[in-house]
């Protein structure tokens, strides 16, 4: 009983422990009588909802498992619930953002092979404001930098673009009543790249847009409200009133007016661009698109990079001031300041040279004039205006005398005339090359120079002497094509090679049979003296002579020189440049040839032959569009020169047969000349066409394709040809005459150039082809031709065609 009592006791007193007393040690069977009290029904256990139970204290300190000893608080807990505006991770879903990553995918991927559809990819990218565009103008810009080795496949995607983009999307006509004259009944005309409907701040909602007006007009305006969340608007219109900038947006689901406003003199503080006014609108649309067109933002970036060429001049002073201070530097630092500054030196290096060969690129794609380019040059050169030149169409330059270069100016110079020497070294551009190559001749010879620099300018100068031919080819990026069809070019070479050698060994063989063993001693002898004179055997003979010049140049001649016969004399005679001098390498003696191996012998002499031998098998090879542009304005030149050798024009032009769309870009490229050259060659461009056309060298595909682009941006043209619309009629008039384009095609350009309502451009363009054709072959074929009066009508409307018609015609 007592001892029952006592374990009851005990067994009390282990459940009312209490705060401070010790712990009790369990023994077996305390441990089995807690595990059975344990066993409670699952419905006891805490389930979600239900408050926490009391925690349960464990005060194993220091033991693996051990948990905190911090109790929970008395308060009630409860579950945590998901809220409809529970955060959730988003994408930065803006047009910027989105085009950017499109044209960054794009880039990352492009190649020779995959250029045509990526390039049309980059062009169906739409344009939606002018952050895109000057955001896709960098992006290429830095990528073609990045690869100088591609830079002609940017530049052709930069031709593409320009041709192909549009600012329609972004460009605002901003109607002012400000009064800026008398002649324009108090209205003036702004444009504006940059509206956005993504502002913070609003004033509305109102009912109707004139409620907007009234509100920003108003002489206590209501005040800008924060813009509800999830709002999405769309824009209404723009406006300055009473010089108050006013911009009303409505909502696309309810129809609500929203409006922002500001005094149109605070534009800028507010960042809101807004151009110059101007009289009309027809002036302010064709301004608008001019500046903010793919040719001309490009031309910013261009001048923007070629002037960071400065970046230089502070690398130089970074340097002078490290090489100051760098005796109070630990080697530590002098190592790690040393590395950084080489490491931006190059980058600087890469970016200028870069960029110098991009510029040249476009420059021969035809986006950058050769005024500018011969800007480039001068700066690049340290020329100066030449006052006293006479005056002409492109700056005159002369030499300013300074020779204080930097090392990288003399490799941009060089990397610039060896990109774009060939095109621009032209007969309008003779007085300019020479007043350059007179400055490069100074510093070929100039001995501040270092040796590098000055060789630099001494091959660019036999460069131009060779007609811009390099002695060894240039390799540029291929296509997969290009490569298989260089592969199977180099083994047909070998092939042959190896065919003429085993030939040969035959031949040696069949004669050494019947000779005796002296004359089959000196059978390599006869054998390189069969295809000279008797006494070459003499001049074989002789030993070569070595002659070093000041530039530690090695030219290699013969004992008697080469009008003696000496052993180089086929050799200097071969290689004479324009200036006279021979070309500097070492060539082989007569006797190194003699004791050449037959292998070696064997290529040295069959190379020429099996370089003219391998011809394809189609009549005229593919040519690039640089060398057909260039064929093309010789086949004008020509004809100015002699118009009634006729035969030479179907000759040049079957040349051209082999090069896809070639009748396209003849005609393209003329198209683009029309508005820019004189008279006589406008005259010849035009008879060349029409004679290509009637004996069937040209189709009348070509003819449409190519003039399609002239028709379709005219409009543009007029700002720097004002004689454009009269140039462009005069070639329609022929090319109807002929028949290669016809009345409807003619009404289907002209529709293009539509997308502003108020362009006069398809008006002007059927009005200055009519007079044309008047002119040249009388009224009634005039009227014959323009005979379709319901379409002329629909096109320009009954009144307007009854306008043109009768001007035209009278």
């Amino acid at each position: 009983g007592g001892g029952g009592g006592g374990g009851g006791g005990g067994g009390s007193g282990r459940n009312n422990w209490q705060r401070g007393q010790p712990a009790r040690r369990q023994s077996s069977r305390d441990v089995h009588n807690d595990n059975s009290n344990n066993r409670r029904p699952r419905e006891s256990q805490w389930q979600r909802g239900q408050n926490i139970p009391e925690q349960q204290r464990n005060n194993q300190k220091g033991k693996r498992g051990a948990k905190n000893n911090t109790p929970f608080p008395d308060d009630d807990f409860k579950p945590l619930v998901k809220t409809d505006r529970h955060w959730k991770p988003r994408k930065n879903s803006s047009n910027l953002v989105v085009a950017e990553k499109k044209v960054k995918s794009v880039l990352n991927k492009m190649t020779k092979e995959k250029y045509e559809k990526l390039s049309q990819q980059m062009c169906e990218i739409p344009l939606e404001s002018y952050q895109i565009l000057n955001m896709m103008i960098a992006t290429v810009y830095e990528k073609a930098i990045d690869e100088p080795s591609f830079g002609d496949m940017y530049a052709d995607l930069c031709v593409k673009l320009s041709q192909s983009a549009s600012s329609q999307a972004f460009l605002h006509i901003v109607k002012s009543d400000e009064e800026f004259s008398e002649e324009n009944q108090g209205y003036v005309y702004r444009w504006s790249n940059d509206v956005s409907v993504g502002d913070s701040e609003l004033v509305g909602p109102y009912s109707s847009p004139d409620e907007c007006r009234d509100a920003a007009l108003m002489e206590d305006s209501p005040d800008q409200k924060e813009r509800p969340e999830g709002l999405t608007l769309e824009l209404e219109s723009l406006e300055i009133k009473k010089g108050i900038f006013i911009k009303i947006m409505r909502e696309k689901e309810k129809g609500d007016y929203y409006t922002v406003f500001f005094p149109s003199s605070e534009a800028e503080e507010c960042g809101q661009q807004l151009s110059k006014p101007f009289f009309s609108e027809r002036e302010c649309v064709q301004d608008a698109n001019k500046q903010n067109s793919f040719k001309r933002s490009i031309l910013n970036k261009c001048e923007d990079e070629f002037k960071k060429k400065d970046k230089y001049d502070d690398w130089k002073k970074e340097k002078d001031a490290y090489d100051e201070s760098k005796s109070t530097m630990t080697e530590k630092e002098r190592a790690e300041k040393e590395e950084d500054l080489e490491f931006r030196r190059i980058k600087i290096k890469k970016q200028m040279v870069g960029n110098i060969k991009f510029i040249g690129q476009l420059y021969k794609k035809g986006l950058v004039k050769e005024k500018i380019m011969r800007w480039c040059i001068a700066s690049l050169l340290k020329l100066e205006p030449d006052e006293k030149a006479p005056k002409t169409k492109n700056q005159e330059w002369k030499d300013s005398g300074d020779m204080n270069f930097d090392e990288e100016d003399h490799e941009a110079a060089c990397s610039m005339f060896t990109t774009v020497g060939k095109t621009i070294d032209s007969l309008a551009a003779n007085r300019f090359m020479g007043v350059c190559f007179a400055k490069m001749a100074k510093l070929s010879n100039y001995k501040a120079l270092s040796s590098r620099s000055r060789f630099m300018y001494k091959d660019l100068i036999e460069l131009r002497a060779n007609a811009w031919e390099p002695r060894r080819k240039v390799e540029k990026a291929k296509t997969l094509d290009e490569i298989r069809k260089d592969v199977e070019r180099e083994e047909r070479r070998q092939a042959m090679e190896s065919s003429k050698y085993n030939k040969n060994d035959r031949q040696r063989g069949h004669q050494g049979n019947r000779r005796n063993n002296d004359f089959n001693s000196n059978r390599s002898d006869r054998r390189i003296s069969s295809s000279s004179t008797g006494s070459s055997r003499n001049r074989l003979s002789s030993k070569p002579v070595a002659q070093t010049d000041d530039d530690g140049f090695t030219t290699i001649v013969g004992r008697g020189g080469p009008s003696s016969g000496g052993s180089s004399s086929r050799g200097f005679n071969q290689q004479q440049n324009r200036g006279g001098s021979p070309r500097r390498e070492n060539r082989p003696s007569a006797q190194t040839q003699r004791q050449a191996p037959p292998s070696s012998l064997q290529q040295q002499a069959s190379r020429p032959q099996a370089v003219v031998e391998e011809k394809p098998k189609s009549k005229h090879e593919a040519l690039p569009k640089e060398k057909v542009k260039r064929r093309v304005d010789n086949m004008r030149a020509e004809y100015m020169q002699d118009p009634s050798n006729t035969e030479e024009l179907l000759l040049s032009m079957d040349e051209l047969s082999g090069t896809p769309d070639s009748g396209v870009m003849l005609v393209q490229h003329y198209s683009d000349r029309l508005f820019e050259c004189k008279d006589s060659e406008r005259e010849a461009m035009v008879v060349i066409i029409k004679f290509l056309y009637q004996n069937k060298k040209l189709s009348a595909s070509d003819v449409q394709k190519g003039t399609s682009e002239s028709v379709e941006f005219i409009d543009s043209l007029v700002i720097d040809a004002p004689r454009a619309y009269e140039y462009l009629g005069d070639m329609l008039s022929t090319l109807l005459e002929i028949g290669a384009i016809d009345l409807p095609w003619l009404i289907e350009q002209c529709k293009k150039t539509q997308y502003d309502p108020n362009s006069v451009a398809a008006e002007r363009t059927i009005k200055s082809t009519a007079e044309a054709c008047k002119r040249k072959f009388g009224v009634a074929a005039a009227k014959a031709t323009f005979g379709d009066d319901a379409a002329l009508g629909k096109l320009l409307g009954a009144d307007k065609w009854a306008a043109v018609s009768k001007d035209a015609f009278a």
